[in-house]
Formats: structure tokens, sequence, C-alpha cells
């Protein structure tokens, strides 16, 4: 691991980070029902990666265990991107390791300057005993900059950590702060947004939503505004500009998240 990507990962604890091992891309592939498309994927796509496995022995944190699910330890997997990624061959991996692996997974792809992140919570197949499927849809986050709030959120000594799965709710918690912080908040207020941690994913997935929606309306009505030469029609564009920029900040400041300093 280079320096740099140490730094990336300076929120784990050191005992978990020294414990982390090569994944070859053999091992990859046995643990995946891989058709030859996603061989070729994985061949061309990967330069390397490894793994690392969060449990109560190397964080202190307890184990997690009910009739719905089992959190015993977390795993964090970093890849490597070759510049010939893109797009829609980042989501199929991602598709494929956390279908692949039966451990709540925090999935970190790097590609050039940008962070492709994942994670998706697990719970027992009622249908089939042994087998793990996914709680939700996974939670992505495609971010240029790892802001130190962000991190601070994702240690395990951060706030009170009753078990592994608080730890890793609390993990995808911090992805949708990460999705909402890397809105053009500078753009429209003139300076950056603090970091905010959802209380709940819930909470996060419906801020999300609203705000980036809200976010394309005014980044449109902007570009029209630029574009328009009649007067009556740039002020009418102007005023549901405003009015859109005042429902951002009003849900904003609604939200029942926790602030972070920078």
């Amino acid at each position: 691991m280079t320096p740099v990507q140490f730094h990336e990962f300076d929120w784990l604890p050191e005992d978990a980070l020294n414990g982390r091992t090569s994944l070859p891309k053999t091992s990859m592939l046995a643990s995946m029902t891989a058709g030859k498309g996603d061989v070729t994927l994985i061949h061309k796509n990967i330069r390397s990666a490894w793994v690392l496995s969060l449990r109560p022995d190397n964080v202190g944190i307890p184990a997690y265990k009910n009739e719905q699910c089992s959190y015993n330890e977390l795993l964090v997997i970093h890849a490597e991107l070759s510049e010939k990624a893109n797009s829609s061959g980042i989501v199929r991996l991602q598709e494929m390791f956390h279908r692949s692996i039966p451990y709540p997974l925090f999935l970190w792809l790097a590609h050039g300057p940008a962070y492709f992140l994942s994670a998706v919570p697990l719970r027992h197949n009622r249908a089939e005993k042994g087998k793990e499927v996914w709680e939700n849809s996974i939670t992505k986050v495609r971010s240029f900059e790892l802001v130190p709030a962000f991190k601070a959120a994702l240690h395990p000594s951060f706030s009170h950590t009753a078990n592994l799965r608080d730890l890793y709710i609390r993990w995808i918690r911090s992805l949708y702060g990460l999705m909402i912080h890397s809105l053009p908040w500078t753009e429209l207020m003139g300076n950056p947004q603090p970091f905010f941690l959802p209380d709940t994913i819930e909470a996060g997935t419906r801020a999300w939503g609203s705000l980036s929606t809200l976010f394309e309306e005014w980044k449109s009505l902007n570009s029209r505004l630029n574009k328009e030469r009649q007067p009556n029609h740039r002020v009418t564009l102007g005023n549901k500009r405003f009015d859109v920029r005042e429902q951002i900040l009003s849900l904003a400041a609604s939200l029942p998240f926790r602030a972070f300093p920078e």
C-alpha cells in the first residue's frame, strides 16, 4: 500500500489495518458466479486489491446476532482500478463483490482521483438457511474528496458503538453524509456546507433524494438563465431559481443530522 493509500485508511485501528492481506484475482473469481465477460472485467479493470477484517478481537467491539441477521465480522476491500475502467464496469464490479461475499462489506474502488464507495446491510435468507441477502439496495458514493469529518465518523471509536452492526450502519449513514456534502453547496451559497451525519439510513435516503432533485432543478434553471436573452423570461427564471434555492436551504436547516466541523 502506498503512503497516500495508507492515509486514506487512517480511520481504521492499527491492528486491523496491519492485518490486511492481498486479494488475488483468482481468489475474487473463486467466490463469484462470473461469466466470461465478468472474468474479463476483473482481469482488465482491477490492478490490485487487499482485504481486511474487523472483528471483536481487533477492534474491541462486540459481534451482533439475532433472528434476522449476524454481524460477526466486517470486511473492508480496497481495489485499485485501471485507467480502462468505465462507469458501467465499476457498477458491475460493485454488484459482483457485494453479491459474492456473505459478510457485511465496505468496498473502496479507487479510480484515479475518484473513490467509488459502497455498502449494503445483510439479513438471513428466510427461504434458504445459511444464505445472506441484501436488506435493501446498495448505497453507492462517487467522491473526489474524503473530508476529515467523514473519516472521523467511520472510526470505530467515534461516539458509542454498541456492536459491529451499529458500526456498519454508521458507515452507511456516513456515505449518505458524504453524498450530501458533495453537492455544489459553494456554488449555491458561496461557502461549503459542513459534513452532516444522518441519524438513520432512512433519513439519509430521504434527504439525498430530495436535495439531489432540488440541486438538479437549480442547476437546470441556472443553465437556462445563462442562455436566456429575453428580460421577462430572465426575471421568471430568476424567481424560480430563487424559490428552489430557498427550498434547499430550508430543507438543509431542518435535517435531523449531526454536524461535524471541518
